[in-house]
């Protein structure tokens, strides 16, 4: 039963977005619908920050065109949301949104980082004279299970030493399937989990449980989106 003390989406966003190398983790189950919830981080971001800063997506696996075709089942126009936002497209044959790079997948980890930093770093460039960059990456659990246990943790360790050595002010949203994510090797989720600084969990349609965060008047919260 969710409590009655409800934290908006706003005040969500507005606390654990507006600093530098925020991580932030959603979590959701195979029986939700992730899109509605990309759609209102999206448009909440647009409406509190307009264009100060760049928006980059990276869409594993084709993720984003499920989370399109569920936000468009509820009526929710995710599409026009993504206007503006560059999509960095990693496996998959569906280009959803506004694809400015293509990298093909590599089972071999160490490829796949070097072709991702390189189709990753035109798309910074583009976006240097913004106040910061919003990151989301959807899909990274399925990327996981195709590699081997080592490899899983090279990912890992890679994406942590991004949101904890990045000079750049770049802030990221990850969006995860948690029954995919639970079922990875162990200790790959907790090595991740361990590093970001928000995780929330889905427990609504449009309700988010808060799991951890740095801001003790959250913790424990329902976010009502």
């Amino acid at each position: 039963m969710l409590k009655e003390n409800v934290v908006t989406f706003e005040e969500l966003i507005k606390k654990t977005i507006r600093g530098p190398k925020a991580s932030v983790l959603i979590k959701y189950s195979s029986n939700q619908y992730p899109g509605h919830i990309l759609y209102r981080i999206l448009t909440t971001l647009k409406k509190q920050y307009n264009d100060r800063i760049g928006y980059i997506l990276v869409d594993i696996l084709d993720t984003l065109a499920t989370m399109k075709y569920q936000a468009d089942a509820f009526g929710v126009n995710l599409g026009e949301a993504l206007n503006g936002v560059n999509v960095l497209k990693v496996g998959g044959i569906t280009n959803t949104g506004e694809v400015k790079q293509k990298i093909d997948l590599s089972l071999q980890y160490g490829i796949h980082r070097e072709k991702y930093e390189h189709a990753m770093t035109p798309i910074i460039e583009e976006l240097s004279d913004k106040l910061a960059i919003i990151k989301i990456t959807v899909g990274l659990e399925k990327l996981l299970n195709i590699f081997d246990q080592r490899e899983k943790f090279l990912q890992i360790r890679d994406i942590v030493r991004g949101m904890t050595e990045e000079e750049r002010d770049i802030r990221n949203i990850f969006l995860i399937n948690k029954n995919l994510w639970d079922n990875l090797e162990p200790y790959v989720s907790e090595y991740f989990e361990e590093a970001v600084l928000f995780i929330g969990e889905l427990a609504t349609i449009k309700h988010l449980k808060i799991l951890k965060t740095i801001y003790d008047e959250f913790q424990d919260e329902n976010i009502e989106f």
